[in-house]
């Protein structure tokens, strides 16, 4: 079998200026590079760079692949954008890593399979990922969980471990959920039977819900996030305005009922009928 890997890397928030792109020409010369993206494959040879370092100096999204089965992929968010308490429960020794650095977050999730145990996904492409970021970044923790499913698909989670969070308290499936979990392999049967919860309640943050909390500020506060707009990347405001918004929403509600976790064992019943 010949060798085969797959490098991609986003810049989401900001573009990459001439000086990030010809150090990163320094670090491969045959990659495809533009302001918004670095790619390259190899049939032969092995790439030089470091993805974490290039994540934390240049790019917020990463695909890796190849055919001996590495399955990777990272996102960098901003730290005041995220509830990093959320992300850390899905932290799962040799599957996923959620990493705070200075003011940003790196969430890590790098599955090492057998070769053949798992189709290498050939045809993949960063792009068909990068709405997982934006869900993560909306308060939908969906593409962590099945990341999580797919750790304890490949016997990584102990079988008597509770489910990281609620699944009932999760939106139904979304297209970046999807994404992540046709890229890790994720069984449909497991898929299926994991997130049933969730399809009952559909929650979608509304625009207009954002719109109506940002009018109920003060105006110093609406002023201090107007001068940030304007020398700061108008994205990653938006999306500190949602956390904020998510917060405050957040300490109005109720809670109703206990959290439901289910133990991995139960999960994995579906595997077994399915097999």
């Amino acid at each position: 079998m010949s060798e085969y890997q797959y490098f991609e890397f986003a810049a989401i928030d900001e573009p990459l200026n001439a000086k990030q792109m010809g150090e990163l020409r320094a670090i491969s010369t045959r990659a495809e590079i533009t302001p918004t993206s670095f790619w390259n494959e190899y049939h032969w040879g092995d790439f030089k760079g470091d993805p974490r370092k290039m994540m934390a100096e240049y790019f917020d999204a990463f695909i890796h692949y190849a055919n001996w089965g590495t399955l990777w992929c990272m996102f960098k968010m901003p730290k005041e954008a995220v509830d990093v308490k959320s992300l850390k429960q899905f932290a799962t020794p040799d599957a996923i890593r959620v990493v705070v650095k200075r003011k940003q977050v790196l969430v890590e999730i790098c599955l090492q399979d057998e070769p053949g145990d798992y189709e290498t996904p050939y045809d993949q492409s960063l792009g068909e990922l990068l709405s997982a970021r934006a869900a993560l970044l909306e308060g939908d923790l969906g593409p962590l969980y099945v990341a999580w499913l797919a750790a304890v698909q490949r016997r990584l989670v102990e079988d008597d471990e509770l489910e990281p969070c609620d699944v009932s308290q999760l939106p139904a499936m979304a297209v970046g959920t999807r994404a992540i979990a046709e890229f890790l392999g994720v069984s449909p049967a497991l898929l299926k039977a994991a997130y049933e919860p969730a399809q009952k309640t559909i929650r979608v943050e509304q625009p207009e819900q954002l719109v109506k909390w940002v009018k109920s500020l003060p105006p110093k506060e609406k002023d201090a996030y107007l001068a940030r707009f304007i020398t700061e990347p108008g994205n990653v405001v938006r999306n500190i305005l949602f956390k904020q918004c998510r917060d405050s929403r957040a300490k109005e509600a109720v809670v109703a009922m206990r959290p439901e976790r289910r133990m991995v064992t139960r999960l994995l019943s579906a595997l077994e009928l399915d097999e």
